[in-house]
């Protein structure tokens, strides 16, 4: 089911969001302000509220917009999507009309269906998922403001915007493009292409290729975890090979991971195996993969030079 909404208002629950746990288990949305009459604002008598709002130490601009921010909260309808940002997640609700004051002269609305963090293929709304853009407003100084709410919709709904999705056809094209460049690639380019992977990534070899352990060809360490893992390169490989590496991966100490590599075209098989559970504990790699990787790692001139 599409979301739709007329607006986005991005709510700050609590001065520096200390709210914000309490109102998602809670359903609700909540505001500050206990000094504001919460009998001008149902009554939309701003002039009042505003007049509330100023003191010695507010000129009458920031008293407005403490006023706007107000209003916003009373007056938005059923249809204005609310965001706010909690647990490296942002979550989302539409308020029910109407609010009511509690006794320590904090205003509450209630959500028509909770607090959501998932968008409509259930998959959590992460930040990292998100635009700088949009997770910018966490930075903002107020309670309430005004947020696009085309991109909001987009990511809550799983739609790409059309840059995003010629940005994926670019990508794929190129995916395609690098593929069969894997399929040639000497042996000994193979195992520099894939160790170069691994080095962007982060992992540093703690020998030499295939000098340091004789059944591995790279042994990699994080220097960031102190995880270890070992890699088997091979240019020509069949199930054979992936089992024979299995079997001796079972014997191995000190150790996290293992990745069998190759781009022989073994892929269909060796999912089988997999999917049989006899093989467990291997991450494979075969040529699209390794295209993958190489395109993310920003490798894609290297294996068009390695071709031409």
């Amino acid at each position: 089911m599409s979301i739709e909404a007329e607006r986005c208002l991005f709510i700050r629950l609590g001065r520096c969001g200390e709210w914000t746990a309490q109102c998602i288990v809670a359903g609700e949305l909540r505001l500050d302000y206990p000094q504001v009459s919460h009998e001008f604002a149902l009554d939309g008598r701003w002039t009042q509220v505003e007049s509330q709002l100023a003191g010695p130490s507010k000129d009458r601009e920031t008293s407005a917009r403490h006023t706007k921010q107000i209003r916003a909260f009373y007056e938005a309808s059923a249809s204005t999507l609310w965001i706010t940002f909690h647990a490296d997640c942002m979550w989302w609700s539409f308020a029910a009309p109407g609010a009511s004051e509690r006794a320590d002269g904090t205003k509450v609305r209630s959500t028509i269906d909770g607090w959501q963090q998932y968008d409509v293929a259930n998959q959590p709304l992460a930040a990292d998922r998100l635009s700088g853009s949009l997770l910018a407003v966490q930075a903002y100084r107020g309670t309430i403001c005004a947020v696009e709410p085309g991109y909001v919709l987009q990511v809550i709904n799983c739609v790409d915007a059309p840059r995003l999705a010629a940005a994926d056809l670019a990508l794929a094209a190129l995916i395609d493009s690098l593929q069969p460049i894997v399929e040639r690639l000497h042996p000994r380019d193979l195992e520099v292409l894939v160790d170069l992977i691994f080095r962007n990534a982060g992992w540093q070899r703690v020998g030499v290729l295939a000098e340091t352990e004789t059944d591995i060809d790279l042994a990699l360490e994080s220097a960031v975890t102190g995880e270890r893992i070992a890699v088997e390169v091979k240019a020509h490989a069949d199930i054979e090979d992936y089992r024979e590496y299995a079997a001796r991966y079972r014997s191995m100490v000190g150790f996290d991971r293992f990745y069998f590599v190759t781009h022989s075209p073994i892929d269909t098989e060796v999912a089988k195996e997999s999917a049989a559970a006899s093989i467990t504990g291997i991450q494979f790699w075969g040529s699209r993969c390794i295209a993958q990787r190489a395109a993310h790692s920003g490798l894609a001139q290297w294996l068009i030079d390695k071709a031409t």
